[in-house]
């Protein structure tokens, strides 16, 4: 979601490694990057991820709960989603312009600031191999129903 200098991101991954051995734990998590003010250095951000295995479950629990602090010297925060010809602020698989795709490219760039004032950006691409069609069907018909001439099932909508 694109805020300007504080932009966050929620997705999902099959990264995720269990913290106790034997645990019901899937290796699929959703993964959450947000920002907040920090309150100890005005003017200044602090940058946080959240990891919840039960991703299904996650819109249950309290929203605010189970973030971590990863820097706390934070200018700024932005990602930039690149659709195959140019970067653009935002992303959303339901957009009609972004339907079902993934960016081909995500752009991370941050400045942090260190103890004596002085800034620096840093700044990474990552490409996402899954970037063509993630064959979701967004529809407002019943979930579970077939989708014409494809084997995918449609989802509920928004």
């Amino acid at each position: 979601e694109d805020k300007q200098d504080r932009d966050q991101i929620t997705f999902t991954s099959l990264a995720h490694y269990p913290s106790v051995e034997n645990s019901r734990e899937s290796d699929q998590a959703e993964i959450s990057y947000r920002v907040q003010d920090n309150p100890n250095l005005p003017g200044t951000l602090i940058l946080q991820r959240k990891e919840v295995p039960y991703f299904w479950n996650a819109k249950r629990e309290d929203a605010n709960a189970g973030f971590v602090d990863l820097a706390d010297n934070l200018i700024s925060f932005n990602l930039e989603y690149d659709d195959g010809e140019k970067y653009v602020p935002a992303w959303d698989i339901a957009a009609q312009e972004t339907l079902n795709k993934l960016p081909k490219l995500v752009r991370v760039t941050f400045t942090v600031q260190d103890e004596d004032g002085r800034q620096q950006t840093f700044q990474t691409i990552t490409d996402l191999p899954m970037s063509e069609s993630i064959g979701i069907v967004v529809s407002p018909t019943p979930a579970g129903s077939p989708v014409p001439g494809s084997n995918q099932r449609r989802i509920p909508g928004p």
